[in-house]
């Protein structure tokens, strides 16, 4: 039972922050955002890998999808990526990144099927109608997306920020999670996370509510979540005990507030319990 409570306060919060003064989006990716996207999101992968939690944990951030990055384009995301964002904008995805990709062959540099690289510091990888919008250059973000970004601590490595009421159904998540999510979505018309990494974790999420009523529903949701999860926890397993009591939720008007501090040795456990939890769904 632990298993899928965690999955489901994750995707709440991740796809739920208070803070300043401000996320702003890499200037050199910033005029191929799809002006109509709905959702972005940002991994400062150059500053995450400056941190003491990162050098902990190199091996177990250590996706095994990137082995086939370098045979399919030439490009070896470890070294090459600097900064990515993903946009959607309701219907497709599309991936913005900025490294260097100056050795990736010239058969790639040019259009492949849904791949390009504007420059040998950016790559675009998405869907042809994402493309054409993305290759316009319009870079037009909706005041709400702006407003969103704009209260994320600017330290944060790791970013989202979404606008307007988003169906479950339109994510690619688990159904049993989907399903949680469904009692409480049509209430939320704005999130936005931030995660800071140093010597550990901290998370300064919010979200925000069609109304006051709407907002008491998300709260007591997200607190009978996460007392739930307290409760199947054994009495033995501390370290989680403590990841559950770390976390916060708060009410204000027609928002309600995640945050959590993981000290060093406190986010060592999590990601650890992260790491056996997905194991486990595999």
């Amino acid at each position: 039972m632990r298993t899928p409570l965690l999955i489901a306060l994750l995707a709440l919060v991740s796809c739920s922050n208070t803070g300043g003064p401000g996320i702003q989006l890499d200037s050199k990716l910033k005029p191929y955002i799809p002006p109509n996207s709905k959702f972005l999101a940002g991994v400062d992968l150059d500053k995450i890998k400056q941190t003491d939690f990162f050098q902990r944990h190199q091996s177990e951030l250590d996706l095994p999808q990137f082995d086939q990055l370098p045979k399919q384009i030439g490009m070896d995301p470890r070294r090459d990526l600097s900064y990515f964002v993903i946009s959607w904008n309701g219907a497709g995805t599309l991936l913005l990144a900025r490294g260097n990709f100056a050795k990736v062959e010239k058969t790639e540099k040019d259009r492949t099927r849904d791949l390009v690289f504007p420059s040998n510091s950016i790559a675009l990888f998405g869907a042809a109608p994402l493309m054409q919008s993305a290759e316009k250059r319009d870079g037009a973000i909706s005041e709400d997306l702006q407003m969103q970004m704009a209260r994320l601590p600017k330290s944060a490595q790791i970013w989202e920020a979404t606008t307007g009421i988003i169906s479950p159904n339109q994510l690619a998540i688990r159904s049993d999670t989907a399903s949680l999510l469904s009692n409480i979505s049509g209430f939320i018309n704005g999130t936005g996370v931030a995660v800071t990494l140093g010597s550990g974790v901290a998370l300064d999420a919010h979200i925000s509510c069609i109304s006051e009523e709407g907002s008491t529903r998300v709260h007591d949701a997200l607190r009978g979540l996460i007392g739930l999860a307290r409760l199947s926890t054994k009495d033995n397993e501390l370290d989680q005990l403590k990841i559950w009591d770390a976390i916060k939720v708060e009410k204000q008007a027609k928002e309600v507030h995640v945050t959590a501090d993981l000290p060093a040795a406190l986010a060592d456990k999590a990601i650890g319990i992260l790491k056996a939890s997905t194991s486990r769904l595999r």
